[in-house]
C-alpha cells in the first residue's frame, strides 16, 4: 500500500489492530465451538489414547446421541418460523401500505431462498453455540444497475467476528468482519489491481496469520463513525438535521423552533487483505433515532 494514500493506511492499521482485538476477545467461545463441531462430527477420542489403542488393534467406538437433539431443535424452527409482520401504528398508518411491505418482504424472502440461511444459523446456533446470516444487497443482474435485497446464507459461523454487543442479534456492535481464507490463484483472479500479489516480497507486508503458504485471508469490515450535529425542531412539527434545514431552499420553509445535538451515524465499509485495503465504501447515515444498517444477524 502506498504510504501517501494516508487515509486507506490509517483505516488498515486500525482493522488489523482492531481485528486482533477481537480474535482475543472471542477466543475461548471460538475454541469451545471448534471442540463442539469435532465431536459432533464424531471425533470422541483424544488423538493420543485413540493411537494407543489402534496400536493395541483396539476399536474406539462412537456413537452418535447428539445430532438427534440438534435436529429436534432445528425441525422445531422449520415448523414454527419467526416471521416479519407490518401494522400501521398511529393515525397516520396506513393498513394497505402495510399490506404492500408485508408483500415486499415475502417475495424478499422466498427470492433469496432465506428459509436456507435460517436453518442454516439454527443449526449452528444448537450445534455449537452462534450462527448467522446476511441482509444484504445486490444488482439484479450482470448488466442491471438496479439491487434487491437478499438474505444469505453463512456456511461458516466462524467466518464471522463481531463487536462485543448487548443486543441478541448484534444490532448494537460498533464493528465486525466476515472473512474469507482464499487460495492465492483466487486472489489474484479476484484483485487484479491489488498491489500485494508478490507472495515472495510481500510477505513480510502481511498481518501475521493473514498469508500462508496456500491461503489469502480477505476480511469484510463493517464499521460505524459518529459525527454530533444539531436536530431543528420545526414549528410544522417536523425534524431536520442543520444540515437538511440549509438544504431547503424553499421561501416559505418553517421556522426552528428548537434544536439540541445528536449523532449522526455512518456505516462504513472496507475489504482489505492483511497487507492493503482493497476496497472502500460509505453506508447510508442513519440518525442516532434509528439505525439502517444491514449486515449479520446472529442466532
Amino acid at each position: 500500500m502506498s504510504r501517501c494514500a494516508s487515509g486507506e493506511y490509517l483505516l488498515y492499521l486500525r482493522a488489523i489492530k482492531r481485528f486482533a482485538e477481537l480474535e482475543e476477545y472471542w477466543k475461548d467461545n471460538r475454541q469451545a465451538a471448534v471442540k463442539d463441531i469435532e465431536f459432533r462430527a464424531g471425533k470422541h477420542w483424544p488423538e493420543d489414547l485413540k493411537e494407543k489403542r489402534e496400536k493395541k488393534g483396539r476399536p474406539c467406538l462412537t456413537f452418535d446421541k447428539l445430532n438427534q437433539y440438534i435436529r429436534q431443535v432445528v425441525n422445531d424452527g422449520r415448523q414454527n418460523r419467526p416471521a416479519i409482520k407490518f401494522r400501521p401504528v398511529d393515525d397516520k398508518g396506513d393498513v394497505k401500505v402495510a399490506e404492500g411491505y408485508q408483500g415486499i418482504t415475502r417475495h424478499i424472502l422466498t427470492s433469496s431462498n432465506a428459509d436456507e440461511a435460517f436453518d442454516t444459523a439454527l443449526d449452528h446456533a444448537a450445534g455449537h453455540g452462534f450462527g448467522y446470516f446476511r441482509v444484504c444487497t445486490d444488482y439484479a443482474g450482470d448488466k442491471a444497475f438496479e439491487q434487491d435485497i437478499l438474505v444469505k446464507r453463512i456456511r461458516n459461523s466462524l467466518s464471522v467476528l463481531p463487536a462485543p454487543h448487548q443486543a441478541a442479534d448484534g444490532s448494537d456492535a460498533e464493528d465486525g468482519f466476515v472473512v474469507d481464507d482464499m487460495s492465492r490463484e483466487e486472489f489474484v483472479r479476484l484483485y487484479p489491481k491489488a498491489e500485494k500479489k508478490d507472495w515472495k516480497s510481500d510477505k513480510g507486508s502481511y498481518a501475521d496469520g493473514w498469508l500462508t503458504e496456500l491461503t489469502v485471508r480477505v476480511a469484510e469490515y463493517w464499521y460505524k463513525v459518529s459525527e454530533q450535529v444539531q436536530l431543528f425542531q420545526l414549528e410544522d412539527g417536523t425534524t431536520a438535521t442543520e444540515e437538511e434545514y440549509a438544504r431547503d431552499l424553499r421561501a416559505d420553509k418553517p421556522k426552528v423552533i428548537g434544536q439540541r445535538p445528536i449523532y449522526d451515524v455512518k456505516v462504513k465499509f472496507a475489504r482489505l487483505s492483511g497487507a492493503e485495503v482493497l476496497e472502500e465504501k460509505t453506508g447510508r447515515a442513519a440518525s442516532s433515532r434509528s439505525s439502517r444498517c444491514t449486515g449479520q444477524r446472529r442466532t
